[in-house]
Order: structure tokens, then sequence, then C-alpha cells
């Protein structure tokens, strides 16, 4: 009999899955909050919490000169993803929530956009995107 289950016992391990470009890895989740303070300001440029305490937007960045990319992502229960995504390094772009179901983007007209999504949802949960551009 495996030793780490006894009858009805079950130990179980959760973790992170990380990627950047092509490297991947896991970090447990006892060490991700650490992991995340340490790592976070080579691509962080903003984080917003929603009126729940719970939702975020990230205001992120990768790369340098003409690969570069800003980009903001959602995490909501259950899941993240991008919702707008646009060429340039570190672009001035702001977002906040309106409410917990709205998020407003402030962008320019003039940024070659990757992708602008209007809408999000996750386990029922649905986050409208709202953008204004200067």
């Amino acid at each position: 009999m495996n030793d780490l289950c006894k009858d009805d016992e079950v130990i179980t391990e959760s973790y992170h899955l990380i990627i950047q470009g092509k490297k991947s890895w896991t970090v447990a989740d006892e060490d991700y909050e650490q992991f995340y303070k340490e790592n976070s300001k080579d691509w962080l440029l903003e984080e917003v919490i929603a009126p729940n305490g719970v939702n975020k937007l990230l205001i992120q960045h990768s790369e340098n000169g003409e690969h570069a990319l800003t980009y903001i992502v959602i995490e909501l229960k259950g899941g993240s993803g991008t919702i707008y995504a646009a060429l340039g390094e570190k672009l001035p772009i702001k977002t906040y929530w309106r409410n917990d179901n709205t998020v407003v983007v402030e962008t320019k007209s003039d940024y070659e956009i990757l992708n602008k999504y209007n809408q999000v949802s996750s386990y029922g949960d649905i986050v409208k995107v709202e953008y204004v551009e200067h």
C-alpha cells in the first residue's frame, strides 16, 4: 500500500503552472505568493483589484523593441486571460473597475491592437469591457 494514502486519507498537492515564452515550470501553492512578489516586478506594470476584493486586472508587458507587447490580463474565479493586447513597450494604458461586472480600459486609437474583448465570463460571472480611446 502507498504510504501517502491510507484508508480514507488522501493527500493532495496543488501547483501553479508558470509559462514564460518557451519555458514553463510549476510553483507549489504555498510558495506562489513569494514567487509572485519576487518576479512580478519584471513584467507587472499595475494591478487593480475589483470592488469584490477577488477579481483582478493586471497590466503587463513582455519583450523589448519591435516585439514588445503591453496587455491586460483579467483574473476571475476559475481562470484568467488576456482581454486586451497592443504592440509596444510599456504603453500608458490605464484600466479600472467601474463595478464588479464592468471594466474600463483607457487606451489610444493609434495603437496596433492584437486582441480586444468586449466581454468575458467564468463560472457564470460575466464581465463587460468598455474602451475609452484618446
